[in-house]
């Protein structure tokens, strides 16, 4: 991508309601788990987030301590550093370029979905993270909502949270906290999703599929949607939901 559509996708990481929803509800429940860093005589925590695209996590993990972005893409890397953020590492996750237990949390913000062997990328997350250190994994919801969007993201496949556990079990990890989210919104979501499989159903993908967040929608239908979509950061640190759009897993390293 060029510059101009960097700071467009940047744009949208800020004020999308998405990107809003689901940044106050990651960091809402990580409060509850992390200390802000810099504290007298506390070594600095190290946070590692894997398939870090554009930053836009690295300005929230920064809170806690010193955040490194791990991405496929030299140009989003790049980017990043313009960002502010020059702690940054070109690679994947089959196989981190970092030493065993060296951070505190590892974040797979909605990237295992993309990878083909996600069990091999929780085993290399489980291996940089400290005793006692935190994995958190979000991913898409449900396979039956698997729709064009998905198609558009390239992604391999969509979870319960059943066999997300399972899978951070097997590779040494165990979840302390998982729930789904964009729980509220889902009676709206599921309608939605199964008549655009419908009609791919009858008249197939289209040529140019679009994103679920390329399509434009009105200032005030974004911040109602992002005031209801935040409105969970206030409900999953403290219950779990049982149905949602997304679902999230912060484990442990014992």
């Amino acid at each position: 991508m060029d510059e101009v559509a960097y700071q467009q996708f940047k744009d949208l990481e800020k004020g999308h309601w998405w990107f809003q929803g689901r940044r106050a509800i990651f960091f809402s429940l990580l409060d509850r788990f992390l200390s802000p860093g810099g504290r007298s005589g506390v070594p600095e925590p190290r946070l590692l987030d894997i398939g870090c695209g554009m930053g836009g996590m690295l300005p929230d993990l920064s809170r806690y301590g010193t955040a490194v972005g791990l991405d496929l893409s030299e140009e989003s890397l790049q980017f990043c550093q313009k960002r502010g953020y020059p702690e940054v590492a070109l690679g994947d996750g089959y196989r981190l370029p970092f030493s065993d237990r060296c951070f505190d949390l590892v974040s797979l913000f909605d990237t295992v979905e993309h990878i083909d062997e996600d069990a091999w990328v929780f085993r290399e997350a489980s291996r940089v993270v400290k005793a006692g250190g935190l994995v958190m994994v979000t991913v898409p919801a449900y396979q039956f909502l698997y729709s064009d969007n998905d198609v558009v993201a390239h992604h391999k496949r969509r979870y319960r949270a059943g066999v997300l556990r399972k899978k951070l079990r097997e590779a040494g990890l165990r979840p302390v906290k998982t729930s789904y989210y964009n729980a509220i919104l889902l009676p709206v979501i599921v309608p939605l999703v199964l008549l655009k499989k419908l009609k791919m159903r009858l008249f197939g993908v289209p040529e140019k599929p679009r994103s679920n967040i390329s399509y434009a929608i009105p200032g005030f239908l974004n911040a109602l949607l992002s005031a209801v979509f935040r409105s969970e950061r206030f409900l999953i640190p403290r219950v779990s939901s049982p149905a949602g759009h997304s679902l999230l897993c912060l484990a442990k390293k014992d």
